[in-house]
């Protein structure tokens, strides 16, 4: 499938240490035709300089400024509850939705991931088409007025928090 060009392309920032990660995310965005204009970094200080518009990242039309970020919990060196916190102090980045994406669920991912900021947590599916159902959610939720994720709450996927539950976060 190919996006139609009509749809206007959304920036979406993905962060994953791990290249085969990006491969099959990447792939499941082409196979869902979503035009999602994905942003993929391997680290964390990638990302930062990114949101922070630092070379070679300054130009906004060409580098724009998400509509959401993607992020894995294990990022080699930090973690994805570090990188969020980081975030959350970068000018212009308290309101910008932070998705978890994590191919491992334990007892303290989830609960570090939401103190530090994350609005939602996702375990990564290990087959390719719940990916898809997964990247057709989200472009569901960006493309909603006012942008709401509520969808994604109803995904097999979604980790809930029970103290986030009651406050869905609308970005």
């Amino acid at each position: 499938m190919t996006p139609n060009p009509s749809m206007k392309q959304r920036p979406l920032l993905y962060v994953d240490d791990s290249a085969n990660d990006h491969f099959f995310f990447q792939r499941a965005v082409r196979l869902t035709a979503t035009p999602f204009l994905v942003q993929a970094f391997l680290s964390d200080d990638q990302v930062l300089a990114y949101l922070r518009g630092e070379p070679p990242f300054s130009d906004r039309q060409s580098c724009p400024f998400p509509d959401f970020l993607l992020c894995d919990y294990d990022l080699g060196l930090t973690t994805g509850a570090a990188l969020i916190r980081a975030i959350r102090q970068i000018a212009g980045c308290s309101e910008i939705c932070i998705i978890v994406f994590s191919g491992v669920i334990d007892d303290e991912r989830m609960p570090l991931s939401y103190a530090a900021g994350a609005d939602h947590f996702l375990c990564k599916p290990t087959d390719l088409r719940r990916l898809e159902v997964i990247v057709k959610t989200l472009w569901t939720c960006i493309n909603s007025l006012p942008t709401c994720f509520e969808p994604i709450t109803r995904l097999p996927e979604y980790e809930h928090c029970p103290q986030h539950d009651s406050k869905l976060v609308n970005a």
